[in-house]
This record gives structure tokens, C-alpha cells and sequence, in this order.
């Protein structure tokens, strides 16, 4: 399971230095066709809500806080692990992203579609790389797969949608979604290796 997670996330961060190639052509067609001419959510127009309010880091804390109360009301040690550990990695992810966007302190589209890295930077408009969003969106995904792995496509379609959610709403490139991901799922598998009771937590099915 470790080297397959290791090969997967490998792949998907070769393709974060191609996609700063494409960043403009895509961010470009998102503005002058996509947006005016197509919408995401057409399957399902309560979609749309749903990726709305589960992209919002409160909602994320809100759902880990209750998750875990359920597991100390109903004596589920599967469940108060799980929220835990969610708000360990909602606060661990947090803090690794923003160190990044403001080191390297990319602009986002709002202000210029061109590639721009001004370096540090606590200006607003430049934090763009990665996305934040989505890094708290992956691991998230990542750590509650672990626990309820029936549910583990669910939980990533949900991440992949918060993070085309950002590109179609101008808010970063694609770029910084791929960097994203790349950041949460990394954040998640070394809270895995490093501290002993979140492995030990894990349920059988989840080791799988």
C-alpha cells in the first residue's frame, strides 16, 4: 500500500511543473467559455451548494468536531479517532500551505494570467501556489478514507470537485490545484508514518 501511494503521488507531482505550462490557455477558456456558456453542476444543481459549503475550512472543522462527538456519545473509538485525527490534519495541512503560498508568493489570476512568483510575500493576490482549498479538501479525503473506506470515492470526488470548483471561480490556476493535492495527501501520509496512535487507529479495512 505504501509504494502505490508513494508511485501515485510521484505522477501527480511530475505533472505540477507541465501544468504551469497550460495555466493561462486553461484559466483563459475558464473565463471566456466555460463560465459563460456551461455550468459544472447541470447533473445536479444542489451540487453545486454541496461544493460550495464543503470547500469552506469551517464546515470542514465543523463536520471533524462532530464526527468525533458522535463517536464519544455513542463509545465508537472509530469515529472519535477519526475526528481527531480530521482536526489534526485540518490544522497540520493549514499551516504547511500558507508557509509555502507565502514563500513563494505566486499571483493569483486576478491579477495577472501570466506565471508570476514574487517570492515571500504577505500581499493579498499573492498566494496563490498551491491552493489551500484544496490541500485541506486532499488530506481530509486522504484521512477519512482511511476509516471509512467504502466511502473512500466519494470522499475524493468531493476533493477533485473543491478543486475545480477554485479554477472555474478565477481563483487559482490548475496549477496550484495539482499542488494542492500534492500537499494534503503528503501532509496525511506523514501524519500516518509519524505518529504511532493514527496508525494504530486505523481499522483493518482502512490498511488495505
Amino acid at each position: 500500500m505504501r509504494s502505490l501511494f508513494r508511485s501515485r503521488l510521484l505522477y501527480v507531482s511530475l505533472l505540477v511543473l507541465p501544468a504551469l505550462y497550460f495555466d493561462k490557455a486553461v484559466v483563459l477558456w475558464v473565463r471566456d467559455y466555460l463560465k459563460p456558456n456551461f455550468d459544472l453542476y447541470w447533473l445536479n444543481p444542489g451540487a453545486n451548494h454541496w461544493v460550495a459549503y464543503g470547500s469552506n475550512g469551517a464546515t470542514l472543522v465543523v463536520l471533524s468536531v462532530l464526527i468525533y462527538l458522535t463517536g464519544r456519545i455513542r463509545n465508537n473509538r472509530t469515529f472519535s479517532d477519526a475526528g481527531k485525527y480530521l482536526l489534526a490534519g485540518f490544522v497540520a495541512s493549514g499551516v504547511t500551505v500558507q508557509i509555502i503560498k507565502h514563500l513563494l508568493g505566486r499571483a493569483r489570476p486576478r491579477i495577472t494570467y501570466e506565471t508570476l512568483f514574487t517570492g515571500p510575500s504577505l500581499r493579498g493576490g499573492y498566494d496563490s501556489f498551491p491552493s489551500g482549498h484544496t490541500t485541506a479538501a486532499f488530506c481530509f479525503a486522504f484521512i477519512i478514507s482511511l476509516y471509512f473506506p467504502k466511502y473512500r470515492f466519494f470522499f475524493y470526488l468531493l476533493a477533485v470537485l473543491i478543486a475545480l470548483s477554485r479554477v472555474i471561480g478565477l481563483s487559482h490556476f490548475p496549477s496550484d490545484l495539482l499542488a494542492g493535492a500534492v500537499v494534503g495527501l503528503a501532509v496525511g501520509k506523514v501524519m500516518l508514518l509519524k505518529i504511532p496512535g493514527f496508525r494504530a487507529s486505523i481499522p483493518a479495512s482502512g490498511k488495505k
